[in-house]
């Protein structure tokens, strides 16, 4: 059977990275917030229409986060009413080149997790170090050209064992363009390719997993605006690579992203749509004096479902 979705939404874009490598980006760039931001609340509630209003019902979840001057995230209190243990809370600390050197993860007395970073003279992440409650859990290790390029990222089990390795390529603007994936016994698991245009955006990106190719073999295309904004993306599956979803997105005066349309469906052997069957999400956002959403309000299949209000505090100018 064919299932047509349909959602309309404002949504914040998450950077995958396949190697698990921390990004350059400050926590303010990539939950994309304006401003000198130095504390965040973001609580989510079930909605309901009361006579043609909105109204707060159940509290779902709750997040709150702290900023350092430099738009570094020192901690971040989770709460999922959910879950049988709720409240995980992360610290971080930072040298004095606002990089990143250790992260503490408490979710209950049982249960706790620490990352230690290194870093070489030239800030390039060398070294992270896991524990969990207390004992050695794994080791990531990353090597680098004369370039400042991660040419090579190994990625070690608690025991000392190799699980995976990285071999990654580049062009001469530095942009990403192959990443190799082997196992344990030096196996190919997935290689991933990337095309660019002149100014540095990706254009395609195309994953060939041979361990589980019915579930990571894809492929990505990508366009955007005279400013360089994406404004599409399509999707393409395994094995025939036909196309499974597309990405819409709309932009305001200030590039604040105001609808990202989503259509994907799930096809059948029969490849047919039926137009019956179209769901969709559809979010409404308003904003702060600096373009920072403080209220979005989610309608799934078009029927109210949830509001997630922020409270936003700022450094003084």
């Amino acid at each position: 059977m064919t299932r047509l979705i349909l959602s309309i939404s404002l949504l914040i874009i998450f950077v995958f990275n396949v190697n698990g490598q921390e990004s350059e980006k400050t926590a303010l760039e990539k939950k994309i917030l304006k401003g000198k931001v130095s504390f965040l609340e973001e609580t989510t509630f079930a909605a309901v229409d009361y006579f043609g209003e909105v109204k707060k019902d159940t509290l779902i979840r709750k997040f709150t986060f702290k900023y350092d001057i430099n738009g570094n995230e020192t901690e971040k209190h989770e709460l999922f009413l959910d879950f049988k243990e709720p409240v995980v809370i992360t610290k971080n600390k930072y040298n004095n080149e606002g990089m990143i050197i250790e992260q503490s993860i408490f979710q209950s007395k049982e249960s706790n997790s620490l990352k230690i970073y290194k870093y070489d003279l030239k800030n390039n992440l060398t070294e992270i170090t896991i524990y969990f409650c207390g004992k050695l859990s794994g080791k990531t290790k990353n090597e680098y050209d004369d370039y400042g390029n991660n040419i090579e990222t190994r990625k070690y089990k608690e025991n000392g064992e190799v699980s995976k390795i990285y071999f990654n390529k580049f062009d001469i603007r530095g942009n990403k363009i192959e990443t190799r994936c082997l196992n344990k016994f030096g196996n190919l698991s997935h290689r991933i390719t990337v095309v660019y245009d002149e100014k540095g955006n990706e254009l395609s990106d195309f994953w060939d997993d041979s361990s589980n190719p019915d579930i990571y073999s894809r492929k990505h295309t990508y366009k955007y605006d005279y400013y360089g904004n994406r404004i599409e993306t399509k999707y393409y599956r395994y094995p025939d690579f036909n196309l499974t979803q597309i990405d819409e997105y709309k932009y305001d005066n200030f590039g604040n992203m105001t609808e990202d349309l989503n259509v994907f469906w799930y096809l059948s052997e029969s490849k047919n749509f039926k137009n019956d069957e179209v769901l969709g999400s559809y979010y409404k956002y308003e904003y702060d004096y600096l373009n920072n959403w403080t209220k979005r309000i989610k309608y799934n299949n078009f029927i109210l479902d949830q509001i997630t209000e922020r409270t936003i505090e700022y450094y003084p100018d």
